[in-house]
């Protein structure tokens, strides 16, 4: 079962992951153990690598980092293929994610101070966490709500058309677009941060539009959805009938 992705990106990755999913699919494998064993060896191995900056480390995270997102993709299609798909698995997916950022970002935070001794970026880096995880609450609320996932393709959304603020709004809320999830995601400050060679200072852009990320993840919760209000058009928009 394909997944269409309109974030190029996570389009190309889950093409990768669909063609070594058709390589060793008759392995049979346990997506839960695929998304925990690749978390316990990669993710270590990404933050030691992302605490030391030059060619050969950046080389390094560069490795890691595409080998993990494509796992990460590949446990899903696992589940999805093999008709494994189960709420513990998705509960634990969702939490490495999350504590997979946080890492990174303390990873990040280490290296500005080690090699800048910035205390702004240290700043950032707080400011960072603090605000993915007011948006990771936020989405987790959407989820089970409203069955708004943040991951392409699983969203229940109305298809019809929809004006710009609202789909604005919704790509916010769940950035599947590329012009909204390379604002909105680590992973496209975290791969410019490595090629450029300028790690710690994407967490500048990256805690300011979460911030901005986070306050209108609580408009929209909190005084659109919320309310229940069946006559709001977003309220529309987002629930289908």
């Amino acid at each position: 079962m394909s997944i269409r992705d309109p974030d190029l990106f996570a389009s190309l990755i889950r093409k990768i992951s669909d063609s070594i999913f058709e390589l060793i699919k008759k392995l049979n494998l346990d997506p839960n153990k695929i998304t925990g064993y690749s978390f316990i060896i990669f993710v270590p191995l990404i933050f030691m690598s992302l605490l030391n900056n030059g060619i050969i480390y950046n080389t390094i995270s560069f490795v890691l980092l595409s080998i993990y997102t494509i796992i990460d993709m590949l446990d899903g299609t696992f589940a999805r293929n093999q008709n494994k798909e189960s709420e513990y698995g998705k509960e634990i997916d969702a939490n490495l994610d999350y504590l997979y950022l946080l890492i990174v970002m303390v990873a990040l935070s280490i290296n500005s101070f080690y090699f800048f001794e910035s205390k702004i970026l240290v700043f950032m880096c707080f400011i960072s966490i603090i605000f993915q995880s007011i948006n990771s609450y936020f989405g987790l609320s959407f989820k089970y709500k409203y069955s708004v996932n943040e991951y392409s393709g699983k969203k229940n959304i109305k298809k019809e058309k929809l004006s710009f603020s609202q789909q604005v709004l919704l790509n916010i809320v769940s950035p599947n677009r590329l012009p909204y999830s390379s604002f909105f995601t680590l992973r496209y400050y975290l791969f410019l941060g490595i090629i450029f060679n300028l790690k710690p200072f994407i967490l500048i852009p990256f805690a300011l539009f979460s911030f901005i990320r986070s306050i209108i993840l609580f408009f929209v919760y909190h005084w659109l959805l919320k309310r229940d209000n069946a006559n709001s058009e977003l309220y529309k928009a987002f629930i289908d009938d």
